[in-house]
């Protein structure tokens, strides 16, 4: 269909009445050919997420079209370099792409401000907003920042692993979901990094703490911008659960529900230094 051809590429935003297609992460699955014969989901969190950056920094009429895996948006992206394509956007994670000098580099590429949309998303000014929107009370911000500033200085060793290990074409934190043995899950219990857990993966890794920190701090890696997102996104949910059965005794909010109330309130609690990231691609 529409994007077997260059001209199909360029004329996508025609057939869908809009003035730019956006392809992104998320949902099934695609191959590039299949993606080619027409295939895309129509909903994902990914979309969730770059609709609102869109929207936002750069209103306009846009058709989101999610393809799974990252490999097939850089498929996109190689095209729209290739050909210099001004009609289509490829909106993807970051993951380590900016330390590793990976970026692909085009006004119509675009990549989250850390490793993923969840880093970019949580803080703890949303959390708090979300708090408020689930309860209808407030909480101290101090009480949320202390369990948020205790899981970075914990974890900072990890990601500084991770992205060493992902360096060498590997990781250190299990995925896609063995990495929630690292946090405490139990909301009778306060929401931190089980270190036990953490420094067993640690030696099981054989990793070297002393060269792996080093790296790290050569890198310029931050806990909370290169975190793997799966994990901080959960940590964060799991927090929210823990301080509204803490605080309220409230323990019916299920983690898909915190997600989509954190999505539809992120914008107006970006840092601003994520504010710049996005102002200075959507110029």
């Amino acid at each position: 269909m529409f994007t077997r051809t260059v001209s199909g590429l360029t004329n996508q935003h025609l057939f869908h009445n809009v003035d730019f297609i956006v392809f992104v992460e998320g949902g099934t699955s695609y191959t590039l050919q299949e993606i080619e014969a027409g295939n895309f989901n129509n909903e994902s969190i990914d979309i969730l997420f770059w609709r609102r950056i869109l929207n936002h920094f750069k209103p306009a009429r846009y058709k989101f079209k999610a393809v799974g895996s990252k490999s097939a948006v850089i498929r996109i992206a190689e095209n729209i370099i290739q050909n210099d394509i001004k009609t289509i956007y490829a909106a993807m994670d970051q993951d380590f792409d900016q330390i590793l000098d990976n970026s692909l580099s085009h006004t119509n590429i675009i990549y989250t401000y850390g490793y993923s949309w969840e880093n970019d998303v949580w803080n703890s000014e949303l959390v708090l907003e979300v708090i408020e929107n689930l309860s209808a009370e407030t909480l101290d911000l101090q009480i949320i920042k202390h369990y948020h500033n205790q899981f970075l200085n914990a974890i900072k060793i990890g990601v500084y692993a991770d992205a060493h290990k992902f360096s060498q074409a590997n990781s250190f934190f299990p995925r896609p979901n063995g990495y929630l043995r690292l946090i405490e899950c139990n909301t009778n219990h306060p929401t931190k990094v089980k270190k036990a857990e953490l420094n067993a993966l640690l030696t099981a890794s054989n990793i070297n703490r002393v060269a792996t920190a080093a790296y790290g701090r050569r890198n310029g890696i931050l806990p909370h911008r290169n975190c793997f997102g799966h994990l901080l996104g959960d940590f964060f949910k799991i927090l929210v659960k823990f301080l509204l059965k803490q605080f309220y005794n409230l323990s019916s909010a299920n983690g898909e529900i915190i997600q989509h109330v954190a999505l539809n309130n992120f914008i107006k609690n970006l840092p601003q230094n994520i504010v710049n990231h996005y102002e200075l691609q959507l110029i």
